[in-house]
């Protein structure tokens, strides 16, 4: 039988180890450090979690690293990504987002508008018809 024999590797294994020298640095620290929970726990397949805590402790952090972000304002003005146009990067023309890093809305306010009045509409025909979704 295939992959059931002790000491020897198996044809999936064999395709996993090779696949394992690929792996980076960090990958691998990653897969000792799991390898290390299931013995320290005894369990085979870690919780969703325990993959966390895993992760936290080799120091990890939400928000350690910047994320790579597409640049939507150049000089002042800001590009639209629904309607691609260029606007000052001004409360009149992108609505104020406090979650977002320049504290502006991603799609502009023309955009947002068309947006909500389509999704308004939407929800008032379901409150009409509440047996078609």
């Amino acid at each position: 039988m295939i992959g059931s024999s002790r000491g020897r590797p198996s044809e999936t294994g064999a395709a996993h180890g090779s696949q394992r020298d690929s792996y980076s640095e960090e990958e691998r620290e990653f897969c000792v450090a799991v390898d290390r929970w299931k013995q320290k726990t005894g369990t085979r397949f870690p919780a969703l979690s325990e993959y966390l805590t895993i992760i936290r402790q080799l120091g990890y952090r939400k928000g350690d690293t910047q994320r790579p972000t597409k640049v939507f304002m150049i000089d002042g003005k800001k590009r639209c990504p629904v309607c691609t146009g260029e606007f000052p990067a001004a409360p009149p023309y992108f609505h104020r987002d406090v979650h977002k890093r320049d504290g502006l809305a991603s799609i502009c306010a023309v955009c947002r508008r068309a947006r909500m009045n389509t999704q308004s509409h939407k929800r008032k025909l379901q409150n009409l018809n509440p047996e078609n979704p």
